[in-house]
């Protein structure tokens, strides 16, 4: 069995994070331009969260009124897999 990476999160801890922040997965997926499978997969633990994810949602707990939010509408309008 392969140890975890400091920082990184399990599906069941993401889960958390997002109900913490009053969101579900299809609102994260949406929110940063994703799929909602992709989003589904990792709180399934199907794929590993990405290493980005934990910053990103730790921003949205902190600050949850600056760029970054402006960023993720920007991300949501554009066709998914899509270079801004």
């Amino acid at each position: 069995m392969m140890s975890r990476l400091p920082g990184l999160l399990t599906g069941t801890e993401f889960k958390s994070a997002l109900r913490s922040l009053g969101l579900r997965q299809v609102d994260f997926a949406s929110r940063f331009g994703l799929s909602g499978s992709t989003v589904y997969h990792w709180a399934s633990d199907v794929t590993p969260v990405p290493v980005w994810v934990p910053g990103v949602l730790e921003l949205l707990r902190t600050e949850p009124d600056n760029e970054l939010n402006a960023v993720a509408r920007y991300a949501s309008r554009r066709p998914e897999g899509r270079s801004p």
